[in-house]
């Protein structure tokens, strides 16, 4: 069974999380679909920026970068997401390629880290923001949870 189907919404039904994330799963392999089957290569930067203060100290670090992962996975960096740890260049990792990646997503969720939580390199790092009622005017901001993408810079 695919973990990317729609819910079916009823009148009276229970609410849960859970129905909520199903609700993201279905609509973020929708998206993923049909990106993938316009074409064939739709993934990689259209900006970014390197700090070379880093690079001149032996570290590749990203100052701001924008794009699609592979999955189909929009980022942007500082504002949808942090940088990721700078990467020491060392002799081991000679003059090779350096990608950015974001960790796989769990079958079944599980890809997650609370706010309150140390980063454990899942996909997501949840962050505490106020939000404002988009029905109501703007008013009665409410903090909520969201879930950043935590990228990582690897040398292959």
């Amino acid at each position: 069974m695919s973990d990317a189907n729609r819910v079916l919404w009823s009148e009276g039904l229970f609410l849960r999380t859970q129905h909520f994330q199903q609700q993201d799963r279905f609509f973020e392999a929708t998206v993923r679909g049909a990106l993938q089957a316009g074409q064939l290569h739709t993934f990689g930067f259209q900006q970014l920026t390197l700090d070379q203060a880093m690079l001149d100290a032996g570290q590749v670090s990203i100052l701001s970068a924008r794009g699609i992962f592979p999955d189909a996975t929009p980022f942007s960096i500082p504002d949808l997401m942090d940088a990721p740890r700078p990467l020491p260049v060392t002799a081991d990792t000679g003059a090779g390629p350096v990608l950015v990646a974001l960790p796989l997503e769990p079958a079944g969720g599980g890809g997650f880290d609370p706010a309150h939580a140390a980063s454990t390199r899942a996909r997501y790092h949840g962050r505490i923001v106020s939000v404002r009622d988009a029905v109501q005017g703007g008013s009665d901001p409410e903090e909520i949870e969201i879930a950043r993408p935590q990228a990582l810079l690897i040398a292959p």
